[in-house]
């Protein structure tokens, strides 16, 4: 008599897995498409997210751009009235008469624009995913019974829990500029994206009733709708962008303190970043909250 085949090894769990090919669910029909689509999809993730959070960050400037408008005019005016005191000075006419009302109005919009894509780009380009680390197993499975697998599902809380609180005082550890503003503007920039998701959410909806005729009577769950999908989408882009963004800040400050970076250098990092993201947005979430952008 001929031996029994072993059973075949699964690469990652060292048994053969239900999702296998080679089981019983590949007879399933579409679900071989599926489980190849869907892992397809999971592996570019880390592409197609950024994209996600750049969108993000341009609904929340969508929103407060008026507001943002309005900044770049008192700018432009602050520098109006500093040129004009340069020229009285030193007796220039040119000076005097720089960046008057005609052309504020011209630059203004122009200004707003240029400052909402860079800070965009910021934005969505620090809160790209970070690189795993190789060395980090996560939490393991103390075991394959089921007393194991049970305390599983309350030792996983418990280590990502001590994971967190762990990060949170070396997060405080070296305190930049960019440390203190950067949690804020996510919070804001989030806030601000809500109205601007919601409204196209609920745009989209409205497609239904409007090429069904059976669904027009019944549309009051459209607007319901548009909050359940803006709340998902929140989960799913909002806590990836706050957390990555923070990641990343957290790993930065780290690599200047190894390579020994001046205190006062490292304390300073993130300056640029103040005056080019957390002053627009900031501005914009106070116009927001005064009513100004409704």
């Amino acid at each position: 008599m001929t031996e029994p085949r072993p059973k075949a090894l699964g690469q990652d769990y060292g048994e053969q897995e239900d999702t296998d090919p080679t089981t019983w669910t590949a007879k399933i029909p579409g679900w071989t498409w599926y489980r190849k689509t869907t892992r397809a999809f999971g592996l570019a993730r880390p592409f197609f997210m950024p994209l996600g959070f750049w969108a993000l960050c341009a609904l929340a400037f969508y929103l407060g751009f008026p507001m943002l408008e309005e900044l770049c005019d008192s700018l432009l005016y602050s520098a109006h009235l500093g040129l004009s005191a340069l020229g009285r000075l030193f007796g220039s006419a040119d000076l005097e008469n720089a960046l008057l009302l005609d052309d504020r109005r011209s630059l203004a919009p122009v200004l707003a624009t240029w400052w909402a894509s860079l800070a965009v780009l910021i934005l969505g380009w620090g809160a790209r995913p970070v690189e795993p680390d190789e060395k980090d197993l996560g939490y393991i499975v103390p075991g394959s019974g089921i007393l194991a697998r049970t305390w599983a599902n309350l030792g996983r809380p418990l280590f990502w829990g001590r994971r967190g609180l762990v990060f949170l005082l070396s997060y405080f550890r070296d305190l930049n500029l960019e440390k203190i503003y950067l949690p804020v503007s996510l919070v804001a920039v989030m806030v601000l994206a809500v109205p601007s998701m919601v409204f196209a959410m609920a745009n989209l909806l409205a497609e239904l009733p409007a090429n069904i005729p059976a669904l027009r009577p019944h549309s009051a769950w459209i607007q319901t709708s548009a909050w359940a999908a803006t709340g998902f989408c929140m989960v799913y882009l909002g806590l990836p962008f706050v957390i990555n963004s923070l990641l990343r800040s957290h790993q930065k400050s780290v690599r200047y303190r190894e390579k020994k970076v001046h205190q006062v250098w490292r304390r300073l990092t993130g300056l640029f970043g103040l005056l080019l993201v957390f002053l627009p947005v900031a501005w914009m979430t106070v116009g927001l909250l005064a009513g100004e952008l409704f």
